[in-house]
């Protein structure tokens, strides 16, 4: 029995000590198995703009962090797209996952890869793309992506999949922009569009709103002629867009049903003209459509200006037939090292334009000569240009009498050279000519800038470009921000020909301030000027606020022609604030107590503020207290 209690015990205890190693090796593995779990990268994505409308886009962001204390190498991943999902163009893909990281984000791909990525200790990157989805919801039926990506590998191991959706749904309006000409050459102009589209909604929406800071060196042109036909007349909508600035804002309000700022099954759109001084590729991404206060998406588009040895450019069209523009030539040498000689090219005029003629040479710093004088052939030769450099030619030409109307598009011969002893053929130089017999409005603001309380001139010309005929109902209006509300001074009856006349419509309810001009008349070539007063009221906030003349129609030749906008900003600036503090009171009878005066001037202001002055009667507070001001 002692042996058998002895084996008993031998055995129970062998297998308590058995038992106990499992459990311990148990709590080793899983330990290891812990720490090697957590010894890996960590992987995640999310869609920035996680429900989007038809045609919008959104960024997806990948996010790598390494929480250990080993540097990780070859991080790599691919994530392969759902049907339907595609790398907007432009993409815009970067990433900052170590130098020797290689991202393949091409645009309009339906997968995007990492590979050969670093991370070091402790360190964490994204990976960044801007995604599109070529679905088609309907109501009640949006479309989802469910998007997993494949592993995340790295010299620490796998660390799985990551995975979020984006939804695509006709409530939130499609947003999207476009250029045109998406190709130009470095100073000329091309059209900036926004679509807001709503058209497969059966629902209208309450509010519109967006802005755009555009690419580095792109900024609105000189005639910006901003237009937007979003938002209702209830509810005017404001379009900030500036001749000279990057940034371009809109915000149209409403209310559903009854007054949408976008109707059901219908689409707006915001236009407005960009330029810009050198060559380069301009990616576009506005910031987010806010429909209601909900995200609908960003919209982008590229702009391509190609560094060219030969650009030309109409400085001063529209212009009407008869007329005479200002044609601007820019030659470039793009060699570092050797200069450019016996530069040439030549310039059939008529082909864009019969009977346009080159009627005078303006300036020319390329050397060499031009001739042509008098026809339709503009030639260049013998020119020389320094490596690295650019110069310009600007001739006068000539339209005919009978020019028909239109835009017609320009172009050069090839500009060829001889650099560092070898023949050189660039390419063409091309621009648009306008031909219009329509009215020129230019608006002036005498002074520009003003504070709360200031009257400012609004000053209005309108030119008739036509030097065969009048131009008759000469109609146009200007909406005013809501700071304005009754001008000191209105045309007078006349003003702008016989027949004319100026209606100023005051604040009304929800309705803005607004100026209409009709019955305009203007003989051959004939121009008028008109001025109005307009007063801002005592709590206009500051900021900057664009008066744009709009919906101008003019008869020409008993033809309606449509009249460019023309716009003109009203700058607020704050004015300097006051305050004063007796900063050791409570004080006795007959005792003393500093009393400071603060100013407080907003960084905002457009400038300086002099002479300021104040009086404080300080006897008007406690009779017999008197300041003891420094000698």
């Amino acid at each position: 029995m002692n042996s058998i209690n002895l084996a008993h015990y031998s055995l129970t205890k062998s297998s308590r000590i058995r038992s106990g190693a499992f459990r311990v090796a148990l709590f080793f593995v899983s330990l290891l198995i812990s720490q090697s779990a957590f010894a890996q990268l960590t992987f995640d994505k999310t869609f920035a703009s996680d429900i989007i409308g038809p045609g919008s886009v959104s960024t997806l962001t990948f996010d790598i962090t390494n929480p250990t204390a080993t540097a990780a190498d070859d991080i790599a991943f691919i994530d392969s797209f759902p049907s339907g999902l595609t790398i907007a163009s432009p993409g815009n893909a970067s990433n900052d996952c170590g130098p020797a990281a290689i991202l393949y984000a091409t645009d309009r791909a339906t997968s995007v890869s990492l590979n050969a990525g670093r991370l070091a200790p402790g360190a964490s990157c994204r990976v960044f793309v801007d995604v599109v989805s070529s679905a088609a919801p309907t109501v009640g039926l949006p479309v989802t992506h469910m998007n997993v990506s494949g592993d995340l590998t790295s010299t620490l191991g796998n660390s799985g999949t990551a995975s979020d959706d984006l939804i695509v749904d006709v409530t939130r309006a499609g947003f999207s922009m476009n250029f045109s000409p998406s190709t130009i050459s470095a100073g000329q102009t091309s059209r900036l569009t926004f679509t807001i589209d709503n058209t497969a909604n059966p629902s209208g929406l309450a509010s519109l709103s967006f802005s755009n800071s555009l690419p580095s060196g792109m900024v609105i042109a000189p005639l910006a002629n901003a237009v937007t036909d979003c938002g209702i007349n209830v509810y005017p909508v404001t379009l900030t867009a500036n001749s000279g600035s990057s940034s371009i804002s809109m915000f149209a309000n409403g209310f559903n049903p009854s007054f949408p700022a976008l109707e059901d099954e219908s689409s707006c759109t915001v236009g407005v003209n960009v330029t810009v001084a050198s060559a380069g590729t301009y990616n576009n991404v506005s910031g987010d459509l806010l429909v209601g206060g909900l995200n609908s998406g960003k919209a982008s588009a590229t702009l391509n200006v190609p560094r060219e040895a030969i650009s030309k450019s109409f400085l001063d069209d529209p212009v009407a037939p008869g007329g005479s523009v200002v044609l601007e030539y820019t030659l470039t040498n793009l060699n570092r090292n050797s200069s450019a000689t016996a530069v040439a090219f030549s310039d059939d005029l008529g082909a864009a334009l019969a009977g346009l003629t080159y009627s005078s040479l303006l300036s020319n710093d390329c050397g060499g000569s031009v001739g042509g004088v008098g026809t339709a052939n503009l030639i260049f030769s013998g020119g020389t240009i320094a490596p690295q450099s650019s110069c310009t030619i600007r001739a006068n030409l000539n339209l005919p009498a009978n020019a028909p109307k239109g835009t017609y598009t320009s172009s050069t011969s090839r500009v060829t050279a001889t650099v560092d002893g070898s023949p050189f053929i660039g390419y063409i130089g091309t621009d648009r000519l306008v031909v219009s017999t329509a009215p020129i409005i230019s608006m002036t603001l005498m002074p520009s800038t003003v504070t709360a309380g200031d009257t400012t001139t609004l000053e209005y010309t309108v030119t008739n470009t036509s030097s065969t005929s009048g131009a008759s109902d000469i109609t146009f209006s200007s909406t005013f921000p809501s700071f304005i509300t009754a001008p000191s001074m209105t045309p007078a009856i006349g003003s702008c020909g016989v027949g004319s006349t100026f209606t100023f419509n005051p604040i009304s309810g929800l309705d803005k301030a607004n100026l209409s001009i009709s019955g305009g008349y203007l003989g051959t070539a004939g121009s008028c000027t008109f001025s109005l007063a307009i007063v801002t009221s005592n709590d206009a906030p500051p900021g900057i606020y664009p008066v744009v003349a709009e919906a101008g129609t003019a008869t020409v030749d008993r033809q309606s022609q449509s009249i460019n906008t023309a716009s003109v900003s009203i700058v607020v600036t704050p004015m300097p604030e006051l305050s004063k503090d007796f900063t050791n009171d409570p004080v006795a009878p007959g005792g003393s107590v500093t009393l400071e005066y603060r100013f407080n001037y907003s960084a905002d202001a457009a400038g300086p503020a002099t002479n300021i002055s104040f009086t404080d009667d300080l006897n008007a507070a406690l009779a017999g207290l008197i300041a003891n001001l420094p000698v």
